[in-house]
């Protein structure tokens, strides 16, 4: 049987990787992952979410986390591209 195969990375954003007690553990081992499946021909997919400006996409009714968001947090600057 034929199997497909890809890798997903996901949420490498400084803001969410910071809040993780061992952050360089944990991207050395992602560095290894994308590695290991390069080595094996499986393809990386890296996934990037983008807002317009203003941030319309977000609603008061969504996930809380995106709320704060568009309500200010310290990823406001960040995904209005003022990187």
């Amino acid at each position: 049987m034929e199997q497909n195969a890809a890798l997903l990375v996901m949420d490498m954003q400084t803001a969410i990787i910071s809040n993780l007690s061992d952050s360089k553990l944990f991207t050395d081992n992602v560095g290894k992952a994308i590695a290991h499946a390069r080595k094996k021909n499986i393809p990386v997919i890296y996934v990037v979410v983008g807002f317009r400006q203003g941030i319309p996409e977000i609603s008061d009714r969504s996930i809380k986390n995106f709320v704060t968001i568009k309500k200010g947090s310290k990823m406001l600057t960040w995904l209005n591209g003022q990187r």
